[in-house]
């Protein structure tokens, strides 16, 4: 193809100079784009089809329009193969799956609550095992039992409570009750028979010691323990005889500990609640506690 030199207005061949003009050296174009597609086409196709080209026109058509756009939109093209057939597709920005995120966000969230859920039960398991011990201290210690002032160098009934037993001694069976009895003790109780409308009770106290010192529960006796049962004003009260006092297989109590002393009673059906106290180192130590009558006998 045959161009003029737009410097020195020679005229020369395009193709066999690649638009360099052997005259001045100037590079010159063809005069449209039409007509460097017709040359590219000329020089480089191999087979002639005359819309091969339409793609690249339709695309000079469309240049300057919506050049901009959004990271959003979507991006066309089109192709035509050798057999004149046209194909058209759209390209997308791909993005995250909201699938994905919600996956990920459920997960961390299990994971979360996985974890707290794990160290409640760690720590109710360890509270479990170490029973009050304080596991921050060196050597395991544990905390000294704190004692309130009004307990402080005293011997005092700590608490109270009641077995029923029922009307006549002679039903006991031994086996049931933790108390201290001989077979000859046995034999002169099992003839005991409560007055008419009464039940007995074995009642166990429990003796605190907060003395300094040891001290003796051998000499508690009958005559140191009174019980009584009080009306709803609790104005009135009713005593009740201590037929026996247990008893006890180890007298001696150490400072700090406790130990137990048992005593028998009979009282009405119908009292559900005794009050009672005990003369402990010359104190006399108040208690109370409530009476549970057997189902078959409250009858």
């Amino acid at each position: 193809m045959l161009i003029k030199c737009s410097k020195c207005g020679k005229m020369y061949d395009y193709e066999k100079y690649s638009g360099i003009c052997p005259k001045c050296a100037r590079y010159n174009r063809p005069d449209s784009r039409e007509d460097m597609e017709q040359d590219l086409h000329e020089r480089y196709d191999t087979y002639k089809d005359p819309r091969q080209h339409d793609w690249y026109r339709a695309g000079t058509e469309d240049a300057g329009r919506n050049t901009n756009r959004t990271s959003n939109q979507k991006s066309s093209y089109s192709y035509q193969n050798e057999n004149n057939s046209k194909w058209t597709g759209e390209k997308k920005k791909r993005k995250t799956p909201v699938a994905a995120i919600v996956i990920i966000i459920v997960v961390a969230i299990v994971i979360a609550a996985g974890s707290s859920i794990f160290s409640i039960v760690r720590n109710e398991i360890r509270d479990q095992i170490t029973d009050g011990w304080d596991t921050d201290y060196d050597n395991w210690a544990q905390e000294e039992e704190q004692i309130e002032p009004e307990y402080q160098n005293r011997i005092y009934v700590e608490y109270a409570w009641s077995d029923y037993v029922g009307p006549n001694m002679s039903d006991i069976n031994w086996d049931d009750y933790y108390v201290n009895v001989s077979t000859t003790e046995r034999a002169e109780l099992e003839q005991l028979t409560a007055p008419e409308g009464y039940v007995y009770y074995i009642v166990s106290l429990v003796i605190k010691n907060n003395l300094s010192d040891t001290y003796n529960l051998s000499n508690v006796s009958e005559e140191d323990v009174s019980v009584w049962s009080e009306d709803e004003d609790r104005e009135q009260e009713t005593y009740y005889k201590v037929d026996k006092v247990f008893e006890i297989s180890y007298p001696e109590t150490e400072s700090g500990d406790s130990n137990y002393v048992d005593i028998l009673i009979a009282v009405p059906k119908d009292v559900e609640q005794l009050y009672g106290s005990c003369m402990l180192n010359g104190n006399a130590e108040g208690f109370d506690f409530y009476l549970y009558p057997d189902d078959d006998e409250s009858m």
